[in-house]
Parts: structure tokens; C-alpha cells; sequence
């Protein structure tokens, strides 16, 4: 039976079939996390060494992203593994409905 609480897509990356089974956040807790998202991604467009960036990001990928994929029909290289996990997590984004791009636009609007 399908847990509410995950929500599953397909992806064809390389052209290899890929699922991913992202946890839906409450809205709470979505907010918290867009502006962590948010946040960090304007440290990095200041130059900041961002520290805690990767615990963040590693948590959201091993807590909140469940992939499924034939890793040995996937590809070796750093690249496929590189766009595997960039899917996954704009997987893990857009199925939370997490607007990202508020606080940054503001931050641009002030420039």
C-alpha cells in the first residue's frame, strides 16, 4: 500500500529508468526548508564557504529522497551520478512546492 506520506516519480536519466520517492514536508516545515535552501544558495552567490551546506543537503538526499535504479545499467562516471543527484533533489523541490527563488529575487531587486 502506498505510504501518503511519500510521493514516487519516474526520471529517465542516461537513459536509464530511475525512481524517486521524495517525503512530503509539511507546510511548516516546507517553509523551514525553502528558506534553509534559500539561505544557503545566497551563500554561495556571495562567495561564502557555505558551511553546513553539504550535512544539509546529505540529510535531505539519505532522510527525505528514496532512489531505486540498476546502478550497474546506470553509468560510472561523475557526471551521471553528478545529474542523478540533481534530479533528485529538484525532485525533492518541486514535488514540496518549495519556492526557493522568493528571497533571492528580492536580494537581486536590491542590488
Amino acid at each position: 500500500m502506498p505510504n501518503p506520506a511519500w510521493m514516487e516519480c519516474g526520471l529517465m536519466i542516461g537513459g536509464q529508468p530511475v525512481r524517486v520517492a521524495v517525503r512530503r514536508l509539511g507546510p511548516d516545515e516546507a517553509q523551514r526548508v525553502a528558506a534553509e535552501i534559500a539561505w544557503f544558495a545566497d551563500g554561495v552567490l556571495e562567495g561564502s564557504s557555505c558551511a553546513g551546506w553539504q550535512r544539509f543537503f546529505d540529510r535531505i538526499l539519505t532522510e527525505d529522497v528514496a532512489i531505486t535504479m540498476d546502478a550497474d545499467l546506470f553509468g560510472h562516471t561523475s557526471a551521471a551520478w553528478d545529474l542523478l543527484v540533481c534530479r533528485a533533489f529538484e525532485t525533492f523541490v518541486t514535488a514540496n512546492g518549495l519556492d526557493i527563488r522568493t528571497p533571492l529575487r528580492l536580494k537581486v531587486r536590491h542590488i
